[in-house]
């Protein structure tokens, strides 16, 4: 064969394989989550979920030009958006991807020029809006397509905001920030999650009204909803290393979760049934792993090695 056609069909399936879509008719117990691997000697980024009960991986976007990440759940089973972006660090082109499990079609629903925005949700108190976390605000996009733009923006008068989870009834928005006196004690530019003094925040988006929940020297971060809407669970290093807590809505009620000195937990993403939590630990060799338990601590168990940030899919047995 000539190398010219040999290495055009090695292009042509290597193209595909990292373009290739995966469909899902049954997204009860699926977790997403994001995976790194170094290809061509470069570091990607890209989307996989994981079946609970088929004890089963599969990739969902795997392009090797992009770095996909952060996925979240919209209306419950049937779509999830994920951020994605040129995968050397100083490109430009940011994007929202929104991905149907049901075709494997997906659509680019928003574009930035920014270098990267990771942080999405959906925006449930408009549900044909979303909230986009980028450069330490909250916007609101349209993702129909039809307005690539932004339509409001959240200033919340604090510094660092990043992790916006809204609540099940749409009224609320938890995220972690640091205030005007503590963001003076942090360098201009980012320093390790570690070292940050990141609190919890809980903002009324029918009134306005913004109240701290936490207030410490350590790094509270990952707030996530249960799905009753009256508490929040969130990871912190208060302690020494990062462990999860849960508390009220008024800050209130604080319960230490897990108890494991030598590894940290965090990114936690609660089960619809509000019975289980999934979260990520950085486990041997630096290699981040995702473990599910009972929400009071019990039954531990590595689902994923080298997976990091998971969302539970929301829809209901």
């Amino acid at each position: 064969m000539n190398r010219l056609v040999l290495f055009l069909l090695i292009l042509i399936l290597w193209v595909n394989c990292g373009t290739r879509s995966v469909v899902i008719e049954d997204t009860t117990d699926v977790i997403l989550f994001t995976r790194f691997s170094i290809r061509s000697h470069a570091l990607d980024f890209d989307i996989w979920g994981y079946n609970l009960r088929t004890d089963k991986e599969y990739p969902l976007a795997t392009d090797a030009q992009y770095w996909e990440e952060s996925p979240q759940w919209i209306d419950g089973s049937r779509f999830i958006y994920f951020a994605s972006m040129p995968g050397r660090m100083m490109d430009y082109g940011g994007k929202i991807v929104m991905y149907n499990l049901q075709t494997g079609k997906r659509r680019i629903i928003y574009k930035t020029s920014a270098t990267a925005f990771s942080e999405i949700t959906s925006f449930h108190s408009k549900k044909d809006h979303i909230l986009v976390n980028e450069d330490w605000a909250f916007s609101e996009i349209d993702p129909t397509g039809k307005k690539n733009e932004i339509v409001s923006t959240l200033y919340l008068g604090v510094r660092r905001i990043t992790h916006p989870r809204v609540s099940p009834d749409g009224k609320w928005l938890v995220f972690t920030g640091v205030d005007t006196l503590k963001s003076k004690r942090l360098p201009k530019y980012d320093r390790p999650i570690s070292d940050s003094l990141n609190d919890i925040y809980l903002y009324n988006l029918e009134t306005k009204e913004l109240r701290q929940l936490t207030n410490t020297d350590a790094c509270d971060r990952d707030p996530v909803w249960f799905p009753t809407g009256d508490k929040i669970m969130f990871s912190s290093n208060r302690d020494g290393n990062f462990e999860l807590y849960t508390m009220d809505l008024n800050g209130k009620n604080l319960q230490r979760i897990t108890y494991t000195p030598d590894i940290d937990e965090t990114e936690p993403t609660i089960a619809p049934d509000g019975g289980r939590v999934a979260f990520t630990d950085m486990g041997e060799g630096h290699l981040p792993y995702i473990w599910v338990m009972n929400i009071d601590g019990t039954a531990r168990k590595r689902i994923v090695v080298n997976g990091f940030a998971p969302a539970w899919c929301p829809k209901k047995e």
